[in-house]
């Protein structure tokens, strides 16, 4: 992806819907990417990973459950709509699920979380 300068377009590259999120943060981008920065030391991704190598469905349930509800609220769509698939298969005890392959999915999108957090914070800066 090119260098992009203007919040909004990096935004709409990475699937997030800039008004949208942004009206969540009162317009403020700085306190977006606050919160957008707390994701990283969330740890829920690391304890669902944990989860389901122990077959743990319901602790992965409610990790899966928080990433969800973390994503939804920070506009990250990609993201949101991976763990809405893990989510869903955890709450009908799907014991055929790939999980792991789920999880794999989900864990590319967090490091594309990673590199638009990055991002935004160097548009950010240089307003």
């Amino acid at each position: 992806m090119g260098e992009i300068r203007d919040t909004r377009a990096l935004c709409e590259a990475y699937g997030v819907n800039y008004d949208e999120t942004m009206e969540r943060f009162m317009g403020k981008e700085k306190s977006y990417l606050k919160f957008l920065g707390m994701l990283f030391d969330d740890g829920s991704l690391d304890s669902l990973k944990t989860a389901l190598d122990k077959n743990d469905f319901e602790g992965a349930f409610h990790f899966a459950h928080t990433l969800k509800g973390l994503s939804s609220n920070l506009g990250l769509v990609r993201m949101y709509e991976q763990t809405v698939v893990i989510v869903e298969s955890l709450r009908t005890k799907d014991t055929k699920a790939d999980y792991q392959a789920m999880y794999n999915v989900l864990l590319q999108q967090f490091e594309k979380v990673k590199e638009f957090y990055a991002k935004m914070q160097e548009c950010v800066n240089e307003q």
